[in-house]
């Protein structure tokens, strides 16, 4: 077991941001069975299968901080996370590419430059631990995927559930969009800001930024509002995750 003070800040943020999206794919996976709307059941898949990819870079070095261990559950991860953008980019052709393209088009195009990218980033990614951070180094092509994907996928998204908040019905329909939008802005900006500058996702600093965000997220998830949603006009009949 690892003390908690030597702990990577890594793992906390990881951590905290896994247990936001379990909250978010299981209200999303209750608006499902009540709904069957297609926002709804991407979401769920979001949030389910990115918390697998935060557990994978958070839960190890609760455990043990052998570099070689490290590597291999992180390189779990980004297999993950790669397969958490697929999710993503569903969601992105739900709310803005419908009218434009088919779902397989979107999602087909993102697994197979995640695929290929993360075989690639296996045998190329360097880590190392120093005080207390995990420096995760992708490879400079790989860099320049991830930053297109985080700016691409997450910023679209994030603007989008911004603006729709004012078109809620209700204050927790109203702050989880908002919410929910300044997640995914924040992040992908974030994520996509530091691997142009250290060609890493993460950074000490940007590791506080986030745990704030999944913070933000996980009240706005958990206050006992009732959640009534209304999609402003482009996409109605697509019904949001919800719970009552």
């Amino acid at each position: 077991m690892t003390a908690l003070s030597d702990v990577p800040i890594n793992s906390y943020c990881w951590l905290l941001g896994a247990v936001a999206l379990f909250v978010l794919g299981s209200k999303s996976l209750i608006g499902y069975r009540k709904s069957r709307g297609q926002l709804a059941k991407y979401m769920t898949w979001f949030g389910f299968v990115f918390v697998i990819s935060l557990l994978a870079f958070s839960v190890p070095s609760f455990f043990t901080l052998d570099i070689n261990i490290l590597h291999k559950t992180y390189s779990v991860g980004e297999f993950f996370f790669f397969g958490g953008m697929v999710t993503q980019a569903a969601i992105l052709w739900c709310l803005v590419l419908r009218p434009y393209m088919s779902v397989y088009i979107v999602t087909l195009s993102v697994a197979v430059m995640g695929l290929i990218t993360w075989l690639y980033d296996v045998t190329h990614t360097r880590l190392s631990l120093s005080h207390g951070f995990v420096t995760y180094l992708d490879p400079r092509v790989s860099t320049w995927v991830i930053i297109l994907m985080m700016i691409g996928l997450f910023v679209p998204v994030g603007v989008y559930f911004i603006r729709a908040a004012s078109h809620q019905l209700g204050t927790k329909a109203t702050v989880t969009s908002f919410v929910l939008g300044t997640m995914y802005a924040g992040f992908g900006l974030s994520a996509a800001s530091q691997e142009l500058i250290n060609g890493q996702i993460i950074s000490p600093l940007s590791a506080i930024v986030n745990l704030i965000i999944s913070g933000m997220l996980l009240v706005a998830l958990v206050l006992p509002w009732q959640l009534s949603v209304k999609l402003p006009a482009p996409v109605r009949g697509v019904v949001t995750p919800h719970a009552t």
